[in-house]
């Protein structure tokens, strides 16, 4: 599984917070990094009041948006 390059872009711009494990894309191009595992709405993610999240930045806003949750551990070079 390979990262969309706009999203590589942004994670080699940015020191990732230790306490980031995962990241998402809403239906509105924002990606956001995760504490804990995002639950999915209509329109994007969210934390269900659990764990921390920051907005990483804005990218490409995608269809499949819903296909754009990835855990940072499958990607070493971002640890």
């Amino acid at each position: 599984m390979n990262l969309p390059k706009e999203l590589n872009l942004l994670l080699s711009q940015q020191t990732i917070p230790e306490w980031a494990n995962w990241i998402a894309q809403d239906k509105d191009g924002k990606w956001w990094l995760y504490q804990a595992g995002p639950l999915q709405h209509h329109c994007g993610w969210y934390e269900n009041e659990i764990g921390i999240y920051q907005l990483l930045g804005t990218g490409t806003v995608r269809e499949n948006w819903q296909q754009q949750l990835y855990r940072l551990r499958d990607f070493q070079q971002f640890l």
